[in-house]
């Protein structure tokens, strides 16, 4: 039989022609194939060949486009280094009135502001933000002259019908000459809704509408760094920046980096603190720097603000105590509106001033250097970066814990409950973590050039206001240097501290002994009632409080006590009613039974509630 081979599809059957001829056919086809296959390579290498000439070139020119933009930042460097070195020459940024030209040391740290700050594109970003809000008060003007311009015109085609009679709208309006236009155009009220101002600057627009951009202090110290600081930017800060208090604001942020503030918390307390301007404390106005949202600050200035004397919590009834020779120590100062007010009020006070959270220390550096004149910030005022500590004889290098808070300043601690810093996160503030060196008191007031001793300076009048730090100072005096100091003024805060981090009974027990034996932290602190027959001293140096036994009424007196009568003691200073429920009080707050101080020294600046 005879078998045929189907072709499948697609493919055709080879016909027979002859045996030698199929081979050549065979040889030719293959030839052939070989030569379609390698001219396909050729190709497909050509155009891998085109595809790396290309990757290469461009290559090249990332290469060399990084070069060139790296060579201009290089020339912008070295552009601005030129030009902050020019400007120790320049008129208006030498010292002050000494007419001495900018040392290069302050040209290499004005450089050092300008990188950390990255000053020039913060400029450049203010710039574009106070440009926009102008252009939309303008707007918002154009609006309301257009609403203005067709009201008079109906008003005119009206005639004699008054309807639109805008000076006899603005007569029933009564004595308000902006009723009839601000109302018209839906603006508010006059005056009285016009320029909203704030305790931070700014304001101005219409009917809520403000075009000011906040100012921080990170363009305070942009400025001071600045070659060519932008005019618009100058204007809106009160504090001389650019000019006479360029030096002291660029030794102020050497400072600050010399002991150990890193960029990123530079970066964020400036970015939060602005200038409060026209701030009245006892009858004198200073511009202010403190965080935007910071409670603390407010209630320091009413504080000084009172008419109360050293004895009810203010500043008043020092006059015997402070003054020219006189030494003012203040321990907790925060934002330092305390040493401003001590300055004023008792011209030629020396005053430490003692804080031991990096960021207060620096915005309180900022309100003395802006607002005292030179001469006094550096011959009457000294500012320390420290905590005051329970170190023994032999050892002044504590650590301790610290969170501070730009929303409240004042409650910079080692204790802060767990809740507060959960509602700070809520609002957006920011808390920083710190570690902080604690000092005794003696080692800073050496560092400050005053030698506490015998025959030396003594403290006239010690300011204890730090968040706890009255268990680390007090108990860390000898007697002699406690009965030293003739006035203390601030107080305790046992109460406050949560139990998870109070410090020991026994150490408690002496803070409280030895500072409730002073008239003014007798008066108001409930830690006071636990020695009830103590004799307490006047916050008057030389002044002997006592009770006529006769009448039983306190009084003082400066000369010998008589027979009738006897020294004053706490519970004859105490506010009424302070010590009534004292007991179930001690008990609740374990004034009698902590152990140790084991929370109190615990390496944590939280305690849970």
């Amino acid at each position: 039989m005879v078998s045929i081979r189907k072709a499948k599809k697609g493919f055709q059957l080879r016909k027979r022609v002859g045996g030698g001829h199929n081979t050549i056919m065979n040889a030719l086809q293959d030839c052939t194939d070989s030569i379609k296959q390698r001219l396909e390579d050729r190709e497909k290498a050509g155009m891998v060949i085109i595809a790396m000439t290309l990757m290469t070139m461009f290559l090249l020119l990332a290469i060399l486009f990084r070069s060139d933009s790296n060579l201009q930042k290089s020339l912008d460097e070295k552009n601005l280094f030129q030009k902050l070195r020019r400007t120790k020459a320049h008129p208006h940024l030498q010292d002050n009135a000494k007419k001495q030209p900018m040392k290069d040391t302050m040209n290499a740290v004005a450089l050092d502001i300008y990188q950390v700050l990255d000053c020039e594109k913060f400029f450049n970003e203010t710039l574009t933000d106070m440009k926009g809000n102008d252009e939309e008060e303008e707007a918002l003007l154009k609006g309301v002259k257009g609403d203005e311009r067709r009201l008079q015109e109906e008003n005119e085609q009206h005639g004699d019908d008054k309807t639109f009679d805008m000076e006899k709208e603005n007569e029933d309006a009564g004595d308000d000459k902006y009723a009839g236009k601000a109302n018209m155009a839906g603006l508010g009220d006059g005056p009285e809704d016009g320029p909203l101002d704030d305790d931070f600057g700014g304001g101005g627009g219409m009917g809520g509408y403000s075009n000011y951009v906040p100012m921080t202090a990170r363009h305070l110290f942009c400025l001071a760094a600045s070659p060519d600081p932008p005019s618009k930017i100058v204007d809106e800060i009160k504090c001389d920046a650019s000019s006479t208090k360029r030096s002291t604001l660029l030794k102020l942020w050497s400072s600050a980096r010399a002991q150990g503030m890193d960029p990123d918390t530079l970066k964020k307390v400036l970015g939060v603190t602005q200038e409060r301007k026209g701030e009245s404390i006892q009858d004198h106005e200073y511009n202010i720097w403190a965080p935007q949202n910071d409670d603390g600050t407010q209630f320091v200035i009413n504080q000084l603000n009172s008419d109360q004397n050293v004895d009810n919590g203010g500043i008043l009834g020092l006059s015997e105590s402070l003054g020219e020779g006189k030494l003012f120590v203040d321990v907790g100062s925060c934002l330092g509106l305390t040493t401003l007010a001590v300055t004023n009020k008792y011209p030629g006070t020396q005053v430490v001033s003692i804080e031991p959270a990096s960021p207060n220390w620096l915005i309180q550096e900022m309100n003395l250097r802006c607002n005292l004149d030179e001469d006094i910030f550096h011959k009457k005022i000294k500012v320390v970066l420290a905590g005051v500590g329970p170190n023994d004889s032999d050892e002044d290098n504590m650590m301790a814990k610290l969170l501070w808070r730009s929303s409240s300043t004042t409650s910079a601690r080692a204790w802060t409950p767990e809740n507060e810093t959960a509602s700070a996160a809520a609002a957006n503030n920011v808390d920083i973590e710190l570690v902080v060196r604690l000092r005794k008191l003696k080692s800073v007031l050496a560092e400050a050039e005053v030698y506490v001793g015998a025959s030396q300076t003594t403290i006239d009048v010690l300011n204890v206001d730090c968040s706890g730090c009255e268990y680390n100072l007090i108990p860390a005096l000898d007697e002699k240097e406690f009965e030293a100091i003739p006035t203390i003024m601030g107080g305790v805060h046992w109460g406050y501290i949560p139990t998870s981090k109070l410090p020991s009974s026994e150490r408690a027990k002496l803070t409280h002994q030895r500072l409730c034996s002073h008239e003014n932290v007798a008066h108001r602190t409930k830690e006071c009632c636990a020695f009830p027959d103590m004799p307490v001293q006047s916050s008057v140096p030389g002044e002997v409080l006592v009770k006529d036994e006769g009448n039983s009424q306190s009084g003082k007196n400066n000369k010998d006590s008589s027979a009738l009568h006897k020294q004053s003691t706490v519970m004859d200073v105490v506010l009424d009613g302070l010590c009534n429920d004292f007991d179930k009080w001690a008990e609740e707050h374990h004034l009698y039974t902590v152990p140790d101080d084991w929370g109190w020294f615990e390496l944590s600046s939280r305690a849970a509630v």
